[in-house]
């Protein structure tokens, strides 16, 4: 019995612990690309932070005005990197209030705005380069890897539980992508989510483009 107390005791502090981890929140306006290597879609409960250092990958997607007069602004991808110490973190993109201004700033590198319980944190921001072509943010999360390599830039796991639900949906992918149809569905799914993505001076230049093929 006494045995079993002294194991019971330590299992329930770390499930304790991976139920009390940090999280990371979005303000409106905010969309989360990849957190520490992952896209945001591999994160099953919450985007779970790391203790220390931790980088997101974010754009801002905003409309402005109202009725017929509403007009989006859609930033580029920016890597954001901040210290976590097992509170949750909020990020916040730029105030800005019109596109116009929205255009002006972020074509100055802006600093986006962490938090932690409210409060304003140091934080790093890096506008992440596309590749060269129609679409140079096919693959963001390539991109953030290739940075991370070329900058000597690590994770580690944020949990085993969320590492075991990533590895299984690669495995998965990996076993399913056995004819050159299931490559062509994947590549409609992504070209799909990318659309979703994009914003409106983006999907109209593509469907320029697409009729220009055809």
């Amino acid at each position: 019995m006494k045995f079993r107390n002294t194991f019971i005791i330590p299992l329930a502090m770390c499930f304790s612990t991976f139920l009390s981890a940090a999280q990371l929140e979005l303000k409106p306006g905010v969309d989360l690309l990849v957190l520490n290597g992952m896209e945001s879609s591999e994160f099953e409960e919450g985007f779970k932070l790391s203790e220390g250092t931790n980088q997101a990958v974010v754009k801002m997607s905003k409309s402005f005005g109202s009725g017929g007069s509403k007009d989006i602004f859609t930033s580029s991808p920016y890597i954001v990197s901040f210290q976590a110490s097992g509170k949750d973190i909020t990020i916040a993109h730029p105030k800005v209030y019109s596109v116009q201004h929205a255009r002006n700033l972020f074509n100055k590198n802006p600093q986006w705005l962490v938090y932690e319980d409210g409060d304003l944190i140091d934080s790093e921001t890096v506008f992440l380069e596309g590749k060269g072509g129609f679409v140079p943010y096919w693959d963001v999360r390539a991109l953030v890897r290739d940075y991370n390599e070329k900058n000597g830039i690590t994770f580690a796991a944020v949990s085993a539980s969320t590492v075991a639900v990533a590895e299984v949906k690669s495995a998965t992918k990996s076993k399913a992508v056995t004819s050159e149809k299931v490559d062509a569905s994947q590549a409609l799914s992504q070209l799909q989510a990318w659309y979703l993505k994009a914003s409106k001076e983006e999907r109209k230049a593509f469907r320029k483009w697409m009729i220009d093929q055809e």
